[in-house]
């Protein structure tokens, strides 16, 4: 029997983080997968729009008194707490659980004792915007503003991942540094 393991994948809007999951439950035994997007769906049940506007929007969302990276922390910050809980209870009952999303960043999640810790990227911005616009998000508006704003967050991530020394890939990549790193 394979021992549960855990995952954390971050990476701007249109980056793979979903396909990964995927992948992770598919082809390595993942019992669980959670997207940080409905996880925010559930906060928003309970934390209304006067108490933390940030919480919902889009994290590329160009409306705001905040914009980018600063928006998605103040999103990000509601979650950490759930998220951290959604981790602990998979430690306890011996689960193999994969999060991720948009808010997973390297400054909140750092601290979690998980067994991986990635930030998705896509280099190309043409390839970005077509994955920004793909099947698993295919009836959200994404502009022109709303990809230049999600490769603004795509660059603070990677400079996130960097300061706390957590991997940047490709998706496509992600495969196979699962294999080679014999996870």
């Amino acid at each position: 029997m394979v021992e549960p393991r855990i995952a954390l994948i971050g990476g701007a809007s249109g980056t793979g983080k979903t396909s990964s999951a995927r992948l992770l439950a598919n082809e390595f035994g993942f019992h669980h997968t959670l997207g940080t997007g409905f996880a925010r769906e559930i906060c928003k049940h309970y934390i209304k729009f006067e108490d933390n506007k940030y919480l919902h929007a889009f994290s590329f969302d160009d409306t705001l008194d905040k914009s980018g990276y600063q928006l998605l922390l103040e999103q990000s910050l509601e979650l950490y707490h759930p998220i951290k809980m959604c981790v602990n209870r998979a430690k306890r009952e011996g689960t193999s659980l994969a999060i991720e999303g948009v808010n997973i960043m390297p400054e909140l999640y750092d601290s979690l004792s998980v067994d991986l810790k990635i930030i998705l990227i896509n280099k190309k911005r043409e390839n970005h915007g077509l994955m920004c616009r793909s099947e698993s998000h295919s009836k959200r508006l994404v502009t022109e503003e709303n990809l230049d704003n999600s490769r603004i967050i795509q660059n603070s991530l990677i400079n996130s991942a960097l300061k706390y020394n957590w991997p940047t890939m490709e998706c496509t990549q992600f495969r196979d540094y699962l294999i080679e790193g014999d996870f």
